[in-house]
């Protein structure tokens, strides 16, 4: 009796028993499943067998049951019936079984007299809708409509506004429908009128607008998202019948938000997301890898961006993306830390998104036509190595923050239209092997904090717009085995302590304006076998001796100035660049050979041993 029952607790879970002939009794076995057999007591009161989902135990010890619930204590809720129960509308009861949004209503009633009210008006009668919808697993669009103009209702002279009938479907389940919404003559109608909607992320959408007879006028604007996160998808002044739309997936709404500003404008980031939210690769990343979504967003914008001759662009950025347009090598994470562009089809830009590719540590634009100047963002790319902007045309001045990238290795920003100077955070970049600035517009003096580079083998600033001196810390690269200074706007005299580049092949100082002696300490570079001092103006002074080993030079290209020193001086031929070791397949491999314009190259040959 309900006096007694104080031993077995509601909801207690019965086992069926399992028979065992090899022991004398039976026991309820692991793999046996819970069988549906629940004691309860039929009389209720307010501490053991309270009656529950709001439900009250009145006198009697029957339970009153409220908000759709069922059973001798109110336990049964009314979930999933297609019907949205406010009560239950919480994310304990998974939004009342998913009846109070579209997307997870499932049921002959969905919707169905669910919308009270719209555009912040009470309706006189209900309208199809999900106006109780809050499952955060939907996308929320807003519609806006703004200074609608009163119109006169036949001849009655009756001004009133009103906005058209609605109708929104995505995947081909309706979401909102309203016949009309019609404002009083007493009634402000410039708005704004804001309405709310909750649709599928990932789904795709189209709002259908339509109008009786009479002229309506209005600006609508439709959003997705609200407040400071919304962004537009259409806005409007005139009559507006059918937009099309779609809505990224959740994960792509959460990871790209930072990144885009817009996924329905006509920017080249808005397709890119549009087309990404429609790959199952992508979705897949999405969900396994932030990163690797990022990386593959910033490859698409990229190949928008410099039209990329692609082939394979639906691939894994690790397993041959951009066939042979590029050239990317990935680390064991899967992360891109190579990019070498190949093969644009056309003029672009350098996006920003390469950002994104955080791992990044070789990048290759050589002969890239591009326009406009050196991102800043590509300063972020703290683990750059390799950057490679020769021939590119890109104008411009160089940033500051380049030059923090302290792992750099290879700098190349060669016959470029860049101006403006060279700061000397230069002396910051100590692990660099290779730095070409020549034939750029480049100002400014070569500072002091050149010294500082203890690892250069290679410097060119030759054919700039350099004033200054020469600075005697440029002895201090012990390492470099390629100095070209030629056709800068110097003074001054040559410095002694250029002698001390012990390790120096090829010397170009021609066309400088240096004057003075040509300093003895010279001789000391030995393994010098390419010397131009050509238009220089030294007084005197010993050369080094392959400095003394010079081919006629064609008097067209020997200055007109008699006080100047035409010294011009090549060995014939040598290897200029190999190619060779790419990350990935080895392809268009190659080894450059190098001569004097004047030589002739019959006879030689170029032998490969190992």
């Amino acid at each position: 009796s309900h006096a007694t029952d104080t031993g077995t607790p509601v909801d207690l879970k019965w086992f069926a028993p399992e028979y065992h002939h090899e022991l004398p009794y039976t026991f309820p076995s692991a793999n046996i499943l819970a069988e549906d057999i629940i004691f309860e007591c039929l009389n209720c009161d307010n501490s053991t067998h309270a009656c529950k989902n709001g439900g009250f135990c009145p006198a009697s010890g029957t339970c009153d049951c409220v908000n759709g619930a069922l059973g001798a204590h109110c336990q049964d809720k009314p979930l999933s019936d297609g019907r949205c129960n406010t009560f239950f509308n919480k994310e304990a009861y998974d939004y009342d079984g998913g009846d109070c949004c579209g997307g997870s209503c499932n049921g002959l009633e969905c919707g169905y007299d669910g919308l009270h009210s719209a555009f912040d008006k009470t309706l006189d009668n209900s309208a199809f809708g999900f106006e109780h919808c809050k499952d955060p697993e939907n996308a929320l669009i807003t519609l806006e409509w703004a200074n609608i103009k009163k119109m006169d209702y036949c001849d009655t002279q009756e001004a009133f506004c009103a906005i058209v009938s609605l109708n929104l479907r995505c995947d081909g389940k309706t979401y909102f429908d309203l016949s009309e919404l019609r404002f009083d003559a007493d009634e402000d109608c410039d708005g704004p009128f804001h309405q709310t909607i909750f649709v599928p992320y990932g789904s795709t959408c189209h709002l259908e607008t339509s109008q009786d007879w009479y002229d309506i006028h209005y600006d609508f604007a439709m959003y997705y998202g609200m407040d400071e996160t919304k962004c537009l998808i259409e806005e409007s002044n005139q009559d507006i019948h059918t937009v099309w739309f779609h809505i990224p997936s959740h994960c792509f709404s959460d990871v790209l938000r930072e990144h885009v500003y817009s996924y329905f404008d006509d920017s080249v980031q808005a397709s890119v997301v549009q087309t990404l939210s429609k790959d199952t690769i992508s979705d897949r990343m999405c969900i396994k890898d932030h990163d690797l979504l990022l990386e593959r967003y910033a490859l698409k914008v990229l190949n928008a961006s410099i039209a990329l001759d692609t082939s394979n662009i639906e691939a894994h950025q690790c397993q041959g993306w951009g066939g042979s347009a590029v050239k990317i090598g990935c680390d064991e994470d899967h992360k891109i830390n190579y990019l070498f562009i190949k093969t644009p089809r056309q003029e672009g830009t350098i996006p920003t998104e390469l950002t994104l590719l955080t791992k990044l540590k070789h990048l290759d634009f050589y002969e890239t036509p591009l326009i406009g100047t050196i991102p800043i963002g590509l300063t972020t790319l703290t683990y750059l190595e390799y950057l490679d902007l020769g021939i590119t045309g890109l104008s411009g001045s160089i940033p500051t923050e380049l030059f923090l990238l302290t792992n750099m290795k290879f700098l190349g920003l060669f016959e470029n239209s860049l101006s403006g100077s060279v700061p000397s955070e230069i002396g910051l970049m100590q692990k660099l092997t290779r730095l070409d600035l020549h034939d750029n517009q480049l100002s400014g003096t070569i500072h002091t904090e050149i010294g500082l580079l203890s690892n250069l083998g290679t410097l060119k600033i030759g054919s700039n717009n350099v004033t200054g001196t020469i600075p005697s810390e440029i002895g201090l690269l012990r390492g470099l085995h390629e100095l070209s200074l030629s056709h800068l706007v110097l003074k001054g005299s040559l410095p002694s302590e250029i002698g001390l580049l012990t390790e120096l092949t090829k010397l170009e100082l021609s066309d400088l304006g240096l004057t003075g002696t040509i300093p003895s300490e010279l001789q000391n570079l030995s393994r010098l076998t390419y010397c131009n001092l050509g238009n220089t103006k030294f007084s005197g002074g010993t050369m080094p001796e392959i400095c003394k080993l010079a081919s006629v030079i064609p008097s067209s290209k020997l200055s007109d100035d008699p006080s100047a020193t035409n010294i011009n001086v090549y060995v014939e031929a040598w290897i200029n660049e190999l190619h060779y070791d790419n990350i990935g397949y080895d392809n268009n491999e190659f080894i450059e050979i190098g001569c004097n314009q004047e030589v002739n190259i019959t006879g030689y040959k170029l032998v490969l041993y190992n």
